[in-house]
């Protein structure tokens, strides 16, 4: 049987909780035995499968509680080492485009570096074939 995460009680509505069984269990017990003394065995024996059914099911819930809590501590911590993946996956994206920046600035410096020099020598090559006209032309 599944078994939502509250229960009804003599008292109300009240949140389902590790101990809720054995102490629900002291109870009823308690007020079997009264009932024994006050009315006699006889007045409890219907009372008794039903009785059992319900611890049974309230052990259950116990049961089904603790295996959902030990989920949720494992989800937690699965959720919570893949958020620090994460985070050390952006740091390290982070990082890498940060150098690719620098890279691609020195690549471009080193482009404009390259043309500046071309435009130099090409100036020269012209200056010396302006110069080598001159002193062909005297």
């Amino acid at each position: 049987m599944d078994c939502s995460e509250k229960v009804l009680c003599g008292t109300g509505e009240v949140e389902l909780d590790p101990n809720i069984v054995s102490e629900e269990a002291g109870k009823l017990y308690a007020e079997l035995q009264t009932v024994i003394e006050t009315h006699g065995e006889g007045v409890v024996e219907s009372l008794v499968p039903t009785f059992v059914w319900v611890l049974e099911v309230l052990a259950n819930c116990k049961a089904q509680l603790r295996e959902r809590e030990e989920e949720a501590e494992r989800e937690k911590a699965e959720l919570e080492e893949l958020l620090e993946r994460y985070q050390a996956e952006k740091a390290l994206r982070k990082e890498s485009q940060e150098k690719y920046l620098e890279l691609d600035d020195q690549f471009e410096q080193e482009r404009r570096a390259m043309r500046g020099r071309e435009k130099e020598r090409e100036l020269r090559e012209r200056d010396l074939e302006k110069k080598a006209r001159q002193q062909a032309d005297q």
